[in-house]
């Protein structure tokens, strides 16, 4: 990746635009319906964003920061290539829009930390 930073900052734009074409999409999301192996994939990646803090905040070791953004950018990006929120089955789309508000919410908290904007589009 040429620059990290933009392709962060690209999976962050990818995540909002997938909340804001699922207005229609409400409800409680049944997360047992999330079973691909890019749902499981981004959930592993999400599921770490504590422990990645923790092990920071004992060690100063900032760089595992950029490395866990590059790497849930990563898992975000296979994520959107191969399912879908908008059109898929309902239970199956408010559990997907669930893990990309998850993620949305992830990347916020890691801009902040690192000082990178958080663009509404690119």
């Amino acid at each position: 990746v040429k620059n990290p930073v933009y392709y962060v900052q690209y999976a962050y734009v990818r995540a909002l635009n997938i909340i804001k074409k699922s207005k229609s999409i409400s409800g409680t999301p049944d997360l047992t319906r999330l079973t691909s192996a890019e749902d499981i994939n981004l959930i592993r990646k999400l599921v770490q964003f504590e422990e990645v803090m923790q092990e920071t905040a004992k060690d100063y070791e900032v760089q595992r920061l950029t490395r866990y953004a590059s790497e849930l950018a990563h898992s975000f990006h296979n994520f959107y290539e191969k399912e879908r929120v908008v059109g898929e089955e309902k239970e199956t789309a408010k559990a997907r829009l669930a893990l990309v508000k998850g993620t949305e919410t992830t990347f916020l908290k890691l801009f902040k930390i690192l000082g990178i904007s958080a663009p509404k589009k690119m």
